[in-house]
């Protein structure tokens, strides 16, 4: 995909999305990058910076102003800011210099890669063919344990080391739900019907890592977005669209009926597993949050802060929204209500201006579904500067918007460019 991202720099979203899934698969293999942790890092970000300033010198760079991007500035510099009040200024420090380094890299690449409407497309597409070759290759070449992705030179017993495999998961859902969305054309028929296979294939490797909140998630958004994507006006395709949702229920419930049963897959024992973690996370930060007294309530405890063996005991929350009202406050909090309030609304005009080309409703509804896909994740992983995908979604959607108010559906250098959907039609391409 490097080669392609000379082309078009949108190619490289989806190793950008997907390379700490990539990084395991070679620590699995191969000591010297476990050892050698920061390499791959280091070099993903020198490969970032060559590209942009690559593209930049072509002219084809270009920022993408608005509300989402303001706001997420302010969130970042409010965490940096935030070490002056925070109740623990070392770990808040410490944590913001670990976290920021990999929320910046993609947070800030991601929506600088994207020039046209056309390269949104191309973005979606990297992001399914990493994301499905990675399922497929880290299913059959990797080892779990006690829900744990085992190193090189490790083995498979209690104590060992090992590396967290939710990312495994998170980029196999993305699969999981692109490859229902995205149409990939020249494959014809074998892709009509590849596309169930590998869905559930990319299930199965879910199941695999034992990450319940991922499956729930890429089960809920795929039967969302599948008839989105497909169920445009006309009764044949519609009723196509119907027929497909058909299968992926199908699938959806073979798989789970194999490969899903009892154990930690009952669903008795995740909702109580989940109230007597998450939930008795969220009301410990709540309550200290709560009986800090006003400075906090305004801006927090501080960015990590919550981390502290003082609140969480040196666990954290789970929950990112949560986590910004107790570490940044009332004042961080309304800076995640207007991201969501204008991602919403840019989604409805996208939906609405791009709903005429099929093309171009695969590549906003694969989006909208991806960040769907993340938001659910937020409520029981990560947190804010550990959430760069993300933020980085959040941003597209901005970017889509601000690239369809000025009409540039198509890169210069297409041989065949996407045409102006907005011409004719009588829809409003500016975004207010």
């Amino acid at each position: 995909m490097l080669a392609l991202s000379l082309r078009s720099p949108a190619w490289f979203v989806g190793p950008l999305y997907g390379f700490f899934v990539f990084e395991q698969a070679l620590q699995s293999r191969f000591v010297y990058f476990v050892q050698q942790s920061s390499f791959l890092n280091l070099a993903m970000a020198v490969i970032v910076v060559l590209l942009l300033g690559y593209h930049k010198a072509k002219g084809q760079i270009t920022v993408k102003t608005g509300p989402i991007l303001l706001a997420t500035v302010g969130l970042v510099l409010l965490s940096i800011v935030s070490m002056a009040w925070s109740i623990e200024p070392d770990l808040t420090k410490r944590v913001f210099l670990n976290d920021i380094r990999g929320f910046l890299l993609i947070v800030v690449s991601v929506p600088l890669l994207i020039r046209s409407m056309d390269d949104a497309w191309v973005a979606i597409k990297s992001v399914l063919i990493f994301s499905a070759v990675a399922s497929v290759v880290l299913m059959q070449s990797t080892d779990v344990f006690l829900r744990r992705v085992v190193l090189a030179g490790q083995v498979a017993e209690w104590g060992s080391a090992s590396s967290n495999p939710l990312e495994v998961a998170s980029v196999a859902g993305y699969a999981a739900i692109l490859t229902l969305v995205i149409p990939l054309r020249g494959l014809g028929v074998v892709w009509t019907i590849g596309r169930f296979v590998l869905f559930a294939i990319c299930l199965v490797a879910i199941i695999r890592t034992g990450s319940r909140g991922q499956l729930v998630a890429a089960l809920f958004v795929s039967l969302l977005a599948y008839p989105l994507a497909h169920g445009q006006a006309g009764a044949g395709k519609k009723m196509l669209a119907a027929l497909g949702s058909m299968l992926v229920l199908g699938l959806m419930v073979f798989v789970l009926g194999q490969y899903a049963q009892g154990g930690r897959w009952d669903i008795g024992a995740g909702l109580d597993n989940y109230s007597g973690s998450r939930v008795g996370y969220v009301t410990e930060l709540m309550a200290y949050w709560r009986d800090a007294g006003p400075m906090a309530w305004l801006l927090g405890i501080g960015s990590g802060a919550a981390r502290s063996y003082e609140v969480l005991g040196g666990g954290y929350t789970h929950v990112v929204v949560v986590e910004v009202l107790g570490e940044l406050g009332v004042v961080g909090f309304t800076l995640v209500l207007v991201i969501a309030w204008r991602c919403i609304y840019y989604l409805r005009h996208l939906i609405r201006v791009c709903g005429p080309s099929p093309i171009m409703r695969c590549t906003v509804v694969g989006w909208a579904a991806l960040l769907l896909f993340d938001f659910i994740l937020s409520f029981k992983q990560s947190t804010y500067l550990l959430s760069p995908r993300l933020v980085s979604m959040l941003l597209m959607t901005e970017c889509m918007a601000y690239l369809v108010t000025r009409g540039r559906w198509a890169s210069a250098d297409r041989i065949n460019p996407l045409p102006d959907l907005t011409a004719g039609r009588g829809l409003p391409a500016t975004v207010p």
